[in-house]
């Protein structure tokens, strides 16, 4: 059996962070839990809604996107999910 942690990071806002915990190091610090995660066992799997689509587990490139552009990514509640999924809009899951 197989254990999945569902990640939800508090790294891309990039206003409510100190300047370390910025780009490109909350995608780096993003990777390092992920790996952390993965020698326990367990399969990480960030979780967020990028243009409409929800997503379990993000590529790279999802992540470097996150990092980089995060600020401008809505944070939302469970009862928002079906509003952002219908105006196709980016969001990270709280």
């Amino acid at each position: 059996m197989r254990y999945t942690n569902l990640l939800q990071l508090l790294l891309w806002n990039r206003q409510s962070l100190p300047m370390e915990c910025r780009y490109p190091q909350n995608v780096q610090t993003a990777k390092e839990v992920e790996s952390i995660i993965v020698g326990y066992g367990a399969v990480p799997a960030t979780i967020a809604i990028l243009k409409g689509v929800p997503c379990i587990g993000l590529s790279e490139d999802d992540l470097e996107e996150l990092g980089r552009n995060g600020s401008s990514f809505t944070k939302t509640a469970r009862r928002d999910i079906s509003h952002v999924v219908g105006y196709s809009k980016s969001i990270l899951n709280r």
